[in-house]
């Protein structure tokens, strides 16, 4: 099956010269999206998310590599007319009202009057704006209010391809979940959607599969089940009488890291066979396990052990 979403080889240099270094803002990055899959493209500040995004949606052009939507190239303006794009800090004129907004996004469409009409009030309703709030104009809006809307606007065409550039920026928890059921349904209905996030709770809750990036480089990428899986092995430990400081601070030398957590120990094993090395030292400091739960890294987990240490470190200039 042909990808709806495809990066391959992608790369994108910003500056070089006599006065300025260049700076790699991405570095070679693959990955594709099926039809009816959720991709969350996750990465610290500067890690390449919104290059990415920009070059899929024609406004950056790579270095080298190519990006593709609908098997065409992405900066042919008819593979790009089932693609619905909602940027960060999306910012729609604040003197039109949000019915105005939908409607000239309707009309770059070519959508008839009628049509529009319907699109507006079927959308406003699936991302919960009021028909109250669309009929303020956008500078009376709430940050997440100027969301919703956004989002609708993304949408209006009943677009095939969906890239959304943090679309819960400004939302509370009740918002949050509202756009990841409305990402799960539109997924069902077939929609190749990608999701450029930090919130990385958010995407483990609706992302089939995850793409990470730092610094340019993709550090990982495949089904989030998968990776989840192929990381850390993460137990629940428990033992009578309680681990001492001293017992913690010899089990972390036999582990990747080790701390206390209520009454007992979350201890990460580099892999599987280490399991058998922690039971040993356990019993021979004297405690009886009486818990040993294997629980799976969460994606927060996952991800900061691919990345190290690029989470603190300042941005190389890309986005």
């Amino acid at each position: 099956m042909e990808a709806v979403v495809e990066v391959e080889g992608l790369e994108k240099v910003y500056g070089g010269g006599f006065f300025a270094k260049p700076t790699a803002a991405l570095a070679g990055i693959s990955f594709k999206i099926q039809k009816g899959e959720l991709m969350g493209l996750l990465g610290p500040n500067g890690a390449g998310k919104t290059t990415t995004v920009k070059v899929l949606v024609g406004l950056v052009t790579p270095t080298k590599g190519s990006a593709r939507l609908f098997g065409r190239s992405a900066f042919e303006t008819d593979a790009r007319r089932k693609l619905g794009y909602l940027p960060e800090r999306a910012a729609p004129p604040e003197y039109l009202t949000g019915y105005e907004c939908l409607d000239r996004e309707g009309r770059l469409h070519d959508m008839a009057r009628e049509e529009r009409k319907k699109a507006s009030a079927r959308l406003l309703e699936r991302v919960r704006l009021p028909d109250a709030v669309a009929k303020r104009r956008v500078g009376t809006f709430s940050k997440g209010e100027r969301g919703r809307l956004g989002l609708a606007c993304a949408l209006v065409a009943d677009p095939d391809a969906i890239l959304l550039d943090e679309p819960t920026d400004g939302l509370d928890p009740v918002g949050r979940r509202e756009v990841r059921e409305l990402l799960v349904e539109l997924k069902k209905e077939g929609k190749a959607i990608l999701l450029n996030s930090h919130l990385l709770s958010e995407a483990e809750l609706c992302c089939d599969h995850v793409a990470i990036l730092s610094r340019g480089e993709l550090k990982a990428s495949g089904k989030t089940d998968e990776l989840l899986a192929s990381g850390t092995r993460v137990l629940a430990v428990r033992t009578v009488p309680k681990a001492s400081d001293e017992d913690l601070a010899q089990i972390a030398k036999v582990s990747k890291a080790a701390r206390r957590e209520g009454e007992g120990l979350i201890i990460e094993l580099a892999q599987e066979s280490d399991v058998d090395k922690l039971v040993d030292l356990v019993r021979s400091r004297g405690l009886s396990l009486r818990e040993l739960v294997a629980r799976r890294a969460s994606l927060e987990e996952f991800f900061l052990e691919k990345i190290g240490d690029a989470a603190s470190s300042p941005p190389g200039g890309s986005t």
